[in-house]
């Protein structure tokens, strides 16, 4: 599917596989439900505005950049990996604010250049690093079991403009060998961590 130049309010949309959809130039969706049954090559963002309506995930979206696109009061649905939010050279031309992300299952997912607390965070067994970089040495300090440890000091090593990085227990617990529980004893003291 190719959309561009053209303003869309109030409809279902529906991305498949079977073609690279394009979204973008000089998109807009107003109050849109878009629904994404296709993989990270399959979608192109180039200039998008979303005011209001959902994302949701069907199949998961992984390693995916959610880049040239403006989200302004959008709900997100479905399972993401490795998938950012936001742009790291022009923030305020595509900017995130009201993002909920309350209901989506993220791991390994950053926010880059938006207010953190504009979004709404998914709840434990998700949780999020704010300002990960502040919490470099505390993550180098602790004693991770098995590869927790890697996935603790990837989370800190961010660039300035990540504002928080969300990741999920049960993914780390399981490579980890551990239980969920002792994930969250083990992340509570991480600073800038928020637990819902």
């Amino acid at each position: 599917m190719k959309l561009k130049e053209t303003i869309i309010g109030e409809r279902d949309i529906i991305l498949s596989d079977d073609v690279v959809n394009i979204l973008g130039p000089k998109l807009e969706l107003r109050n849109c439900n878009l629904t994404l049954n296709c993989a990270a090559d399959a979608l192109v963002l180039a200039g998008v505005v979303v005011q209001g309506g959902s994302i949701v995930s069907t199949h998961g979206l992984i390693n995916f950049h959610f880049e040239r696109i403006s989200l302004n009061d959008v709900r997100i649905f479905g399972s993401y990996i490795g998938v950012d939010f936001g742009h790291w050279e022009s923030p305020s031309f595509y900017p995130i604010k009201s993002l909920d992300l309350s209901r989506a299952n993220l791991h390994q997912c950053r926010l880059i250049n938006c207010d953190v607390s504009e979004v709404k965070l998914p709840s434990w067994p998700c949780f999020a690093v704010q300002h990960p970089q502040q919490a470099v040495s505390y993550i180098a300090s602790v004693s991770w079991p098995g590869t927790m440890g890697t996935s603790m000091r990837v989370c800190a090593d961010q660039d300035e403009g990540c504002v928080a990085v969300v990741l999920n227990a049960e993914n780390l617990a399981k490579r980890a060998g551990v239980s969920v529980n002792e994930v969250r004893c083990l992340v509570e003291g991480v600073p800038g961590v928020n637990i819902s």
